[in-house]
């Protein structure tokens, strides 16, 4: 009986309080999540210029004080009385202000994420998710006066290496996708194709970049580019920004050559803009970095790692960033590309470190594992691999659903180092998931082959011929593709190695012979390719030392 008398007590004990107090509370009671002076300040209007209301409330110990980082709070069972009882005059108003408050810190602390301030920016983040969340289930609220509110945060070149990206969790991604499609349908009621488009490209960097979901997230930014070229180009940062982003999706599918083609795009709209430490043109570079190496373009993606990098660090101003530490990560790739295995591991440590220390996302302390991993088994050492990726297993598990690129990166880790302990059988099993997994994200073609190709060498180590037959026979179908999109690739002789292989183990000369001949096609066409460049020594290998 006493917790049913709790309300009217609360409640005389709120209308004891002036009515312009009331009213004002009834506003600050709009923010759900702990707030400061300004927020207070702004939700109540621009009249507001003074702290009077909000110090009468913590007098009167209905709005606390929590001193560490200058926050307040309404007091839990005042909230509720309040919402109940005390219904604000003017809701869409005190919306509109809430909204516009909200998405101006959003954007400030989104910047700032990009810098030194990174670590304060994060914790306010943190601090301010509850409130990020309100700002964007409001979407379905939207008004006029909102309207370009929730378009411009859809459009946001959000930071993926934080934590508190508002994405990156699988709850949160659910509510993205409403957020975003509601957005869309917004720009659709409106009739404004432009805006329509750069929704379209926020859409699909979320689902290229947290769901993993690379063929979809293509989708989204070829039918934003369509709207862009359906009507005046203007050749302004949205612009760059879904270039760099449709290229950063193209490669990460195997298609390089492709995504340099839109990345130099967004690269020449990002100069004419004057741009020169701006986050934009700087992951058009190292995006650029990446995907000449994956090309076998060794000086090029070189000049671009390093110019990359040394602009960043101009950027930022210290190497205790996440972005660096992602970086850090690029240029051990890059050496690794070169055959410099010691140097590659020690800039994959370093970045793994500087992740881990300032609380860098899963998926990007993930990668610097994988790569880790892969530096142990390439170089003997199998054992502390397995256990480097146990570690990144383990909390893979709180993301369900989510980041399914990564996951197939891990499992296919995962079956190399089983794969050097000769454990085919366990190796047979993440090589799969790794397949599997690839095939829900991209599409099934080259971007898939050096999986394939490791899961068939596992099935010949066990036995199992016909299967390992069966499935590279399978995985040629897209030669042409996977030669088309990277001319370098030894995917495709090596296909003809193992076919070969595994055709002579079960005493199919004719078949194996014809093989046999393919491959040396092959090889004669990558010695074409590799004319003028120190690549050739790495065909011989994967062709003749298995012969």
């Amino acid at each position: 009986m006493g917790g049913s008398k709790k309300p009217p007590v609360y409640l005389a004990f709120l209308h004891r309080m002036s009515k312009p107090l009331q009213e004002k509370l009834s506003m600050i009671n709009y923010i759900p999540g702990t707030f400061d002076e300004k927020e207070a300040l702004g939700i109540m209007g621009p009249e507001s210029t003074n702290t009077e209301h909000l110090r009468s409330a913590m007098n009167r110990h209905v709005i606390q004080n929590y001193g560490v980082h200058q926050r307040f709070n309404i007091h839990g069972i005042l909230r509720d009385c309040i919402s109940e009882y005390m219904l604000i005059k003017d809701l869409p108003l005190v919306r509109g202000r809430f909204c516009r408050i909200f998405s101006e810190i959003l954007q400030e602390l989104e910047n700032k994420s990009f810098t030194s301030d990174y670590q304060r920016a994060l914790c306010q983040l943190n601090m301010e998710q509850q409130n990020f969340n309100k700002l964007l289930t409001d979407v379905l609220h939207c008004t006029s006066d909102t309207y370009h509110i929730f378009v411009n945060i859809a459009s946001f070149q959000f930071n993926l290496t934080t934590p508190a990206f508002l994405f990156n969790s699988p709850d949160s991604y659910e509510m993205g996708m409403m957020f975003f499609k509601e957005c869309l349908r917004l720009t659709q009621q409106h009739k404004n194709k432009y805006d329509s488009s750069k929704v379209l490209s926020g859409l699909g960097s979320v689902i290229t970049n947290i769901k993993g979901d690379y063929i979809l997230g293509e989708h989204h930014y070829r039918n934003a580019l369509r709207i862009r070229q359906g009507g005046q180009t203007v050749r302004d940062c949205s612009l760059a920004f879904l270039y760099q982003s449709l290229g950063w999706n193209l490669g990460c599918q195997g298609k390089s050559q492709q995504a340099i083609v839109f990345l130099e795009k967004a690269l020449t709209i990002e100069i004419e803009l004057g741009m020169s430490l701006e986050n934009l043109i700087l992951n058009t570079l190292q995006s650029l970095a990446l995907f000449h190496l994956d090309l076998d373009h060794m000086d090029i993606g070189e000049k671009y790692q390093l110019e990359a990098l040394r602009r960043r660090r101009q950027a930022i101003g210290t190497d205790m960033h996440p972005i660096l530490g992602a970086m850090l990560n690029n240029v051990g790739e890059m050496y690794q590309k070169k055959g410099h295995i010691s140097q590659a591991e020690q800039y994959f440590r370093r970045g793994l470190e500087i992740k881990t220390q300032t609380n860098a996302a899963w998926k990007s302390i993930a990668l610097s594992e994988v790569n880790v991993a892969n530096i142990l088994t390439e170089s003997g050492r199998p054992d502390e691999a397995l256990e480097v990726l146990d570690s990144s297993m383990k909390r893979a598990g709180k993301f369900q659903n989510i980041y399914e690129d990564i996951r197939s990166l891990i499992s296919e880790c995962f079956g190399k180092a089983f794969m050097e302990k000769r454990m085919h059988k366990e190796a047979v099993g993440h090589f799969r998931k790794a397949v599997r997994r690839h095939g829900c994200s991209q599409s099934r073609d080259y971007g898939v082959l050096n999986s394939q190709c490791l899961l068939a060498e596992c099935l010949i180590g066990l036995k199992k011929h016909e299967e390992a037959i069966d499935l590279i026979n399978s995985a040629l179908r897209q030669k042409d593709a996977a030669i088309r999109h990277k001319p370098s690739t030894l995917n495709i002789l090596r296909c003809y190695r193992i076919l070969r292989n595994a055709q002579s183990a079960i005493g199919k000369y004719s078949d194996a012979h014809i093989s046999h001949e393919q491959g040396c096609r092959e090889y004669e066409r990558l010695k074409e390719c590799f004319y003028k460049e120190e690549g050739m020594e790495k065909v011989r290998i994967e062709w003749t030392d298995h012969t």
